[in-house]
Order: C-alpha cells, then structure tokens, then sequence
C-alpha cells in the first residue's frame, strides 16, 4: 500500500487477468465519477488451484496511507468481524443463504 503500481483504465470489452495473494492488493481506492446515467459494470471471476489445508477466506481491505485515523479503525473493525464470521460459518457449517434467513428473521419489524 505504499504506491500504485498499475493502473489499468475501464475501456469496454477489456479484459484484466492477475495473481491475487495476500500481497496483492487492488481494486478501486476513490469513489469513481461515472457521467450521470452510466454506471460500471464489472464482472470477476475467480479461479483457484487445490492445495493441501487451503482455507477459503474473505475480502479484507486496507486502508489508504492517506485515510484517516477513524478510517483505518473502522476498516480494521470491518476486518474482524469478516474474518469472525468466516471462522463462524466455518465452524458451524453455516452458507451465506442460511445467515440471510436468520438475519432476516431478526431485521422484521
């Protein structure tokens, strides 16, 4: 997270291909300004290779060097509970459809 090291612009019909890591951090730091009626649309797909003990894990984000110190607690709040959930599911054999349910359940007035 010191410097960009590439930046590739959203030119239709483009197709990016990367290694993502633990290292490997990407995506989109600032709000993007679209002209008024257009949007982006972004497709990803992910293709992983079987390793022995691989745990499948979430997103986790970095703050930017310049973001504030409110900022950069909350990113790291937003972390912990990513990766608290992801443990929880795990543990408790649990899908993202079943946690939807239950959270539903709990959000009716």
């Amino acid at each position: 997270m010191q410097s960009c090291q590439a930046k590739i612009a959203p030119t239709f019909n483009r197709c990016t291909i990367f290694t993502t890591g633990t290292d490997t951090f990407h995506g989109l730091p600032h709000p993007l300004t679209c002209p008024e009626g257009m949007t982006r649309k972004s497709i990803a797909l992910y293709y992983f290779t079987e390793s022995s003990g691989a745990v499948s894990q979430s997103t986790y984000y970095k703050p930017l060097p310049e973001d504030s110190g409110i900022k950069r607690l909350l990113t790291q709040i937003d972390n912990l509970m990513l990766r608290t959930y992801s443990v929880l599911k795990r543990k408790l054999k649990l899908n993202d459809q079943m946690v939807s349910k239950v959270l539903k359940f709990f959000s009716r007035k």
